[in-house]
């Protein structure tokens, strides 16, 4: 032990991620975040208005307060990846993963703005299922995703339980990093924006919020990307874990929709809707009950069924 302690001290991480990477991934404590399994460790919750750096290094208003290395353990995804992407090895089969929604990949474009409203649905039946429900931008190489989020069920370290909240997001390769959480209440409305604040070159400050219209509320993070073109836009997606039956999906097969939404200042109707298995190369694929999931879009409105 004092051998580890001083081989954490050389290369500054804590005596635990040292402990940790000797484990087998199994032996780790995983937590579901949007998109993807990671050790408990490797989830970091920063204070509202934080800035996220690709160093690790989180700064609010200037100063620092806190510097994450990488995860000991690569993130074992949940969401659609390129095939071959680094993983960790996937656990027991799950029920979990994105359901449906709505995406386009830009290819020669760099996205700069991402906006939706949406309403939060009716509580679904209290059975522990994890529900997100949330807009998204991507880099071409998918292995990082910055998104406001609107979440039911528990969250793990970014906390969480049976009521909706309201939080927004940074998960790459190395970590995950959630806002502060912000309970809202059904029926009201949410607003989620990711935006580009300033860009040098390859170097890009975004800004992610999640905002309750409904209460004015909001909960903010920074993130600071560098390199790599950031061209998929996903205007509106369902992910839901633990769902075993129809039920535990809010809405009661009410048709769902995300409006005014746009990107890159104008309105994305040539983004196309894929539903139920549609979504491809995740590590574990939606495999929960088919709840005759379906959707369609008219200019600014994207409407689901579940």
């Amino acid at each position: 032990m004092a051998e580890i302690a001083r081989l954490a001290r050389r290369v500054s991480l804590p005596v635990a991620a040292l402990l940790l990477t000797s484990r087998p991934a199994q032996a780790f404590t995983w937590v579901q975040v949007p998109g993807a399994l990671f050790p408990s460790d490797c989830v970091h919750p920063v204070p509202d208005g934080a800035t996220v750096d690709p160093t690790g290094d989180v700064t609010l208003n200037g100063l620092f307060v806190a510097h994450y290395d990488p995860c000991p353990a690569l993130p074992i995804w949940t969401r659609p990846v390129p095939p071959g992407t680094p993983s960790s090895p996937r656990l027991e089969p799950s029920t979990g993963g994105w359901v449906e929604g709505a995406q386009a990949n830009f290819s020669s474009d760099n996205l700069d703005w991402i906006y939706s409203e949406w309403t939060v649905p009716e509580n679904p039946i209290d059975d522990n299922a994890l529900i997100y429900l949330f807009n998204a931008l991507e880099p071409a190489t998918q292995d990082a995703i910055i998104q406001p989020v609107l979440q039911w069920g528990p969250g793990g370290e970014s906390g969480g339980g049976n009521f909706w909240g309201i939080s927004s997001w940074l998960v790459n390769s190395t970590n995950g990093y959630p806002s502060p959480l912000i309970q809202v209440t059904a029926g009201d409305i949410i607003s989620g924006s990711v935006k580009i604040t300033s860009q040098s070159g390859s170097n890009i400050s975004w800004t992610i919020v999640a905002t309750d219209v409904t209460t004015g509320r909001s909960t903010t993070q920074y993130v600071n990307s560098s390199g790599g073109q950031w061209t998929w836009a996903y205007t509106a997606i369902l992910e839901a874990y633990n769902v075993t039956n129809c039920s535990q999906f809010p809405n009661n097969h009410i048709a769902y929709t995300f409006w005014n939404t746009f990107l890159d200042d104008a309105y994305p109707s040539y983004t196309h809707l894929i539903y139920g298995s549609g979504f491809s190369g995740t590590q574990y694929g939606y495999t929960g009950p088919n709840c005759g999931f379906s959707g369609g879009y008219s200019d600014s409105t994207w409407a689901f069924t579940f």
